[in-house]
């Protein structure tokens, strides 16, 4: 449907207020000034509500010339077609005159047909433009069909460790010389910030309850609604599953048999809708066979460490899960590749770079336990072994120590000290 162009004008006019927001809002670990360098189009990229638009808001603030932001998410687009696009053109040119002096931030764009195209002209008329977008399947798509080595794609996190920190006032810190006081804070955030998650709403209001509204949120609209599931029961029950066992081997029989879907391509397609939505993710093991990768169990990670104790209604108090499902998203924002090793005992994961596996990393909450020591070291230097790696690392919730188990060198860190130091490869 076309909208009247004195209706979008309103539209527009009305959003540019949250423009006025940008002062109050957290720096993230973003280089922006590198961003509005680029030539290309930049998509920054995330899950729901992981402050997206709040980078779009301070991106307005150092952009030359006016900045013109749209929020497409807006109940008012419902019914929007692509020419109405036009329109826009027209009410640059109103509201500032010339169309040379004016960045374009689109957040959400993906929810409007036809949108790669509008950009496509935008890029050809060397507008600057920086656009949203909540799916990675149908911004990667689009992005690719219509704007191939004209974009520049950028992921965005919720809020790391550090940025935590950072709202709450902790910053350069060097977790290697840090006094008692110093380390029971950052000790206590870290217990905050495996149950709060990352959200900056969350974080910023301490409601927990709205980790639960925003999986709900992308469960309906962004799965559901866009992909028309009929089997709405059980795709839920798939969802709540996979989040709450993460960092546990599942394979596709046992989720036909606990979740009533008898066909295995319909589990994986799933399982595709809640990774392109950034609602969960999978880890593969580390074979050198194309084959036996097919055949391998993932490991399934939630995308949002909040999401782990919103899935289970307040009824998960696994911290082991949460610490490894927590150093699982740290790797995903630092390092190119990462995988689990499983032979005969199992190692949480590897970083590899090219053709080489730089590190081996095992999570548990306390080694305080024998037998659980036993094992994690065993599965540690197994892969050390597999992959000639001198050194392996132990990460727990607040013990440390370096111990020599063999030939072979293990570091036990502990996780606030890691997430503080570790910027990947």
């Amino acid at each position: 449907m076309i909208v009247l162009k004195t209706e979008l004008r309103q539209i527009i006019i009305d959003q540019q207020s949250f423009l006025s927001r940008s002062d109050a809002l957290i720096s993230r670990d973003i280089d922006l000034h590198t961003l509005i360098s680029s030539e290309e189009i930049v998509v920054l990229s995330g899950i729901r509500r992981c402050g997206k638009s709040t980078i779009l808001f301070q991106l307005s603030d150092i952009l030359s010339g006016h900045s013109l932001f749209i929020n497409f998410d807006d109940i008012r687009f419902s019914d929007w077609s692509i020419e109405n696009f036009q329109h826009i053109y027209e009410i640059i040119g109103e509201l500032f005159g010339s169309k040379e002096s004016v960045s374009l931030l689109l957040d959400e764009i993906q929810n409007i047909p036809g949108w790669e195209r509008w950009v496509n002209n935008l890029y050809q008329y060397k507008v600057k433009t920086i656009i949203t977008g909540s799916n990675a399947s149908v911004l990667s798509s689009e992005l690719g069909t219509y704007l191939t080595g004209r974009h520049k794609t950028v992921r965005v996190h919720p809020f790391s460790f550090k940025e935590y920190l950072l709202y709450h006032g902790i910053e350069n810190v060097n977790p290697d010389f840090v006094t008692s006081p110093q380390k029971g804070e950052i000790v206590r955030y870290l217990q905050k910030y495996l149950i709060e998650g990352g959200f900056p709403a969350v974080v910023k209001s301490g409601d927990i309850s709205l980790s639960e509204q925003y999986l709900t949120d992308i469960i309906y609209r962004d799965i559901v609604s866009r992909y028309k599931i009929r089997e709405i029961r059980e795709f839920k029950d798939l969802t709540v599953f996979l989040i709450t066992n993460a960092g546990r081997q599942i394979s596709y029989k046992t989720l036909s048999d606990i979740t009533g879907l008898k066909s295995v391509s319909t589990i994986k397609n799933y399982i595709d809708f809640l990774e392109q939505a950034f609602l969960l993710f999978r880890l593969a093991p580390l074979h050198y066979s194309l084959k036996k990768i097919t055949k391998s169990s993932y490991k399934i990670y939630a995308g949002e460490i909040s999401f782990i104790q919103a899935a289970g209604f307040h009824m998960s108090d696994d911290m082991g899960q949460k610490l490894e499902n927590l150093v699982y998203l740290h790797l995903l924002r630092t390092c190119p590749e990462v995988y689990f090793y499983s032979g005969v005992n199992e190692c949480d994961f590897l970083i590899k770079t090219g053709s080489m596996v730089r590190e081996a990393i095992q999570v548990s909450y306390t080694l305080s336990d024998p037998e659980t020591r036993e094992r994690e070291i065993k599965g540690l230097v197994e892969a050390m072994e597999r992959f000639h790696l001198p050194h392996g690392t132990i990460l727990t919730f607040d013990e440390e120590n370096q111990i020599s188990y063999t030939d072979y060198s293990i570091q036990i860190v502990p996780l606030w000290k890691w997430l503080i130091k570790f910027e990947g490869y």
